[in-house]
């Protein structure tokens, strides 16, 4: 007997009701919204950061007020007018006044060719110092057309570290005496007495000039010494003469026959100041150019380390440089503003602090373009990257500065 036949198994579908197709599309859509909020939100499909972005403050009209170094006068002119995000103003009172009116916390800067010393320092704890340019020392002398057409054919007066500080000591008075007469033979130099020029105010074109004779001369090192404003011999023949700021400097020799001074490269260069060469410790006679006076600091960097900005720059010296025709009278120009810019009674909001700091960035990266035209040494890749350090270290209210816009 066969089998039964088993039922068949038939589906049967059923349309949805109207009702059902609503209900369907209502769960969806709000599913869809629920999902674009908390995406929106930021709590799906994306990082999220509890950090708030920082705070950019916009760019003011804040004046940038500085005051110091007559040694940089001309290229701090320049940067306050070629520096357009925000006025700058400069005033060249010397070093030593620049020095004093950043401790004050009158100026937003203070510029130096002179570090810190120690009790500089102990006066304006949390201040930074920063090279912002280099130049030569020139030693000016004023002498008849008819000494100096005597001189070697593409010459000019020859001097060394130890003969200037007889000079300034007033041990060696007469343009004819025999120390002199030594290093320039065939040169017909008059008896008359020499006239000696020097800073009457706080200067640091007279410390890195001073800074030379103590290296050259033991006497004038364990006498005088230097600073900014040493205490200069006084002769018993009065031929001993001060002048204020590099413009009184220059103006004193080049009005004073038979005198003698020290000034930086390009004022002499620019006034048409007849300036001497100099005996380096390789025993050449060099006459100040940008391109000695550069390869003076590149050969001395080579074997220095370059402190942080809140560090003490008092031993970095530009001095007798090595080479063979290095310029030994060398010197670096310092900017000095405070780590904690809320702490300098002049930088009155966050704007302010972001704006020194945006000129301070400047001066040593674009600023530096403009050095070369006045005699300036533009700062050495590893100076920049020392400064840009430094300036990292500047806060406000504890805050790193952010660059305004």
């Amino acid at each position: 007997m066969s089998a039964p036949n088993q039922p068949s198994e038939t589906i049967q579908s059923k349309a949805p009701s109207r009702a059902g197709w609503y209900a369907a599309v209502a769960v969806v859509v709000v599913v869809i919204i629920v999902f674009a909020g908390l995406y929106a939100a930021g709590y799906i499909g994306k990082k999220t950061s509890t950090t708030p972005p920082p705070t950019v403050p916009a760019c003011t009209s804040f004046t940038i007020t500085g005051a110091g170094s007559t040694f940089v006068e001309q290229l701090m002119d320049e940067w306050a007018e070629k520096y357009t995000t925000n006025p700058v103003d400069y005033d060249p009172v010397g070093s030593g006044a620049g020095i004093s009116s950043i401790t004050a916390k009158t100026i937003a800067y203070g510029a130096s060719d002179a570090p810190l010393n120690a009790t500089q320092a102990a006066s304006a704890p949390g201040l930074l110092t920063m090279p912002e340019t280099a130049g030569a020392v020139a030693v000016l002398f004023n002498l008849p057309s008819n000494v100096t057409s005597t001189f070697h054919y593409g010459d000019t007066l020859n001097l060394t570290g130890s003969v200037l500080a007889g000079i300034y000591l007033g041990t060696i008075t007469w343009w004819n005496s025999t120390a002199i007469e030594s290093l320039n033979p065939g040169v017909a130099f008059p008896n008359v007495q020499i006239t000696a020029v020097h800073r009457s105010d706080g200067s640091g074109t007279s410390y890195a000039f001073t800074q030379f004779l103590s290296k050259d001369n033991a006497t004038w090192a364990s006498t005088i010494g230097y600073s900014t404003l040493p205490a200069w011999p006084k002769f018993a023949d009065g031929l001993s003469v001060g002048a204020k700021g590099s413009s009184g400097m220059g103006g004193a020799v080049k009005e004073t026959p038979y005198s003698i001074g020290y000034v930086d490269l390009g004022y002499a260069f620019d006034n048409q100041i007849s300036y001497a060469a100099v005996e380096n410790p390789s025993n050449g006679f060099i006459i100040p150019t940008a391109n000695n006076t550069a390869t003076a600091i590149a050969d001395i960097l080579a074997t220095t380390h370059l402190p942080l900005g809140n560090e003490s720059w008092a031993s970095v010296s530009m001095i007798n440089a090595p080479g063979a025709k290095d310029y030994p009278i060398a010197t670096f120009s310092y900017m000095l503003y405070y780590e904690a810019a809320n702490t300098n009674s002049v930088i009155m909001s966050a704007a302010d602090a972001s704006a020194l700091v945006n000129f301070l960035n400047w001066t040593i990266n674009q600023g530096q373009l403009y050095s070369g035209q006045f005699l300036y040494i533009p700062l050495p890749t590893a100076v920049v990257a020392a400064d840009e350090a430094t300036i990292a270290l500047m806060t406000y209210n504890g805050a790193a500065i952010a660059a305004c816009s």
